[in-house]
């Protein structure tokens, strides 16, 4: 079975700095084997940078779109 691994960029909006939610991210990462990174930008917005297959990006974006933890996710935008 071969993987076509692909990556997304996704801009998060909304309460997203303050709220833990780097870590958030980075667990939900950790636990659905994606790699890349997640960092704070200067505008207040969170920049996500993931790769894994397809699916398990789709999966992710459906999962920031619900706003977890104690974020609050206004718009999210696919770079």
């Amino acid at each position: 079975m071969q993987l076509h691994i692909t990556e997304i960029e996704i801009e998060i909006y909304g309460r997203v700095q303050g709220v833990n939610f780097r870590n958030t991210i980075k667990q939900y990462g950790l636990a659905n084997n994606l790699k890349g990174y997640v960092f704070n930008r200067d505008d207040g917005s969170v920049l996500v940078s993931a790769q894994g297959t397809r699916e398990q990006l789709e999966q992710l974006y459906n999962w920031l779109s619900t706003s977890p933890g104690f974020s609050k996710v206004d718009n999210l935008e696919i770079k």
